[in-house]
């Protein structure tokens, strides 16, 4: 997309599949893991490297049994953790090392036994969180650290409560903030986010204490640091005794909210900060008062949103609760009547639910219900074909 003009350039991989949930860029290649058997003009198995110019695969091809939910370079080395168990036909469970010039695995190997849905680097520690239970065969509940060099498991254990669920890491310094779905970390109270110290697990005087929003317990999914602010979104109301809905700048310094805030009337799954911008991606329709389905950016000093795109046809404005137990509501938003197709997939792309099936529905706001009793843990995918357009969400089962 460029930058200036929010245009979408003629850069066009094409992958089939349900779509990308990861991304490194290293050199002339963009690396990605998704849902995909083809991507590029070639056939890749969930994981391939892009041409950055063309966006032709090249010969870079390591394979796996599933796809990535992280990546993060370090030198020519590009980790990866996800949902895999094989990758170039080796035992790696969750997550891996792979040479980012030959795609050969490497001999690095923590032993995972659950799935990793983010990563950060430190000097040279690895940063590992999601929904397993051990590491190396030690207990790390969700959250650990490895060293990047060997895969040595570290005493580094801050432990999140019970039942969480580790959704985003940033590493600042001595500092690894931690973002997700849980009521205890570091030896003390905190609400889905904390700032851990890097040496002793511990959690920091730290703590922008969310509030609510859709969900009793809200949670991070997203986060960027830049220099003495971290940007956060997910599903919180509030901000301490501050009013701040899906996304929110909080001091590095005091943990309150600061004077920022562009405004979103939904959630925000990822996040970057570069230079004088933010950028945000979500189940979002309007940010900062412009419509803007699924994806914004904005001044990092407080000025006002820049849409990076308008609205479309169709957008999924948000799936609550989300994580989803038993029962959910999908929110969409029609720019036209229209027949509606709603369909629910798993991330092997199999069609799990119809929830509508070409029925007509009026322009606006509408919502359905979502039973997922039965349905395994994991994250799913919801597709509405209407009015000319596609829109799709993601939404995660966990009990």
């Amino acid at each position: 997309i460029d930058l200036a003009t929010g245009r979408v350039k003629p850069w066009n991989p094409n992958p089939d599949g349900t779509g990308i949930d990861a991304i490194a860029l290293h050199g002339g290649s963009v690396y990605v893991s998704g849902d995909f058997g083809s991507i590029g003009g070639q056939p890749r198995s969930y994981l391939a490297a892009l041409d950055t110019l063309n966006g032709e695969a090249t010969e870079w091809n390591p394979g796996a049994n599933s796809y990535a939910r992280a990546m993060v370079m370090r030198g020519d080395t590009l980790y990866i953790g996800g949902y895999f168990k094989l990758v170039g036909g080796q035992a790696r469970k969750y997550v891996a090392a792979l040479d980012a010039v030959s795609g050969q695995v490497l001999s690095w190997n923590p032993v995972v036994d659950y799935i990793v849905l983010t990563l950060a680097l430190g000097t040279n520690t690895l940063y590992l969180g999601g929904m397993f239970d051990r590491i190396g065969g030690q207990p790390r509940s969700q959250l650990g650290a490895v060293d990047a060099s060997t895969g040595e498991v570290s005493t580094w254990n801050p432990s999140p409560g019970y039942g969480g669920v580790v959704l985003s890491l940033a590493v600042q310094g001595n500092i690894v903030y931690v973002g997700g779905a849980y009521d205890a970390i570091g030896g003390q109270l905190r609400n889905g986010l904390a700032a851990i110290d890097a040496g002793t697990g511990l959690a920091t005087d730290w703590n922008p204490r969310l509030g609510s929003w859709h969900v009793m317990h809200p949670y991070i999914e997203a986060l960027a640091v830049q220099e003495s602010t971290v940007y956060v979104g997910g599903d919180f109301g509030s901000i301490g005794d501050t009013l701040r809905s899906g996304m929110a700048a909080v001091s590095a310094a005091t943990g309150e909210a600061a004077a920022w805030d562009p405004g979103t009337d939904d959630l925000v799954w990822s996040l970057l900060a570069s230079g004088g911008s933010v950028f945000a991606g979500g189940g979002f329709t309007r940010f900062g008062g412009w419509p803007c389905s699924g994806l914004a950016s904005f001044t990092n000093d407080g000025g006002l949103s820049r849409p990076v795109s308008q609205r479309t046809p169709v957008a999924v404005a948000s799936i609550v609760p989300n994580p989803i137990q038993t029962i959910g509501v999908i929110r969409y938003d029609l720019a036209n009547a229209s027949p509606v197709e709603l369909t629910v997939f798993d991330v092997q792309g199999r069609r799990v639910s119809t929830v509508v099936s070409h029925g007509a529905q009026a322009a606006g706001a509408h919502e359905m219900t979502l039973q997922v009793d039965g349905w395994p843990n994991g994250f799913y995918f919801c597709r509405i074909e209407a009015a000319g357009g596609t829109a799709t969400g993601k939404l995660l089962v966990l009990r």
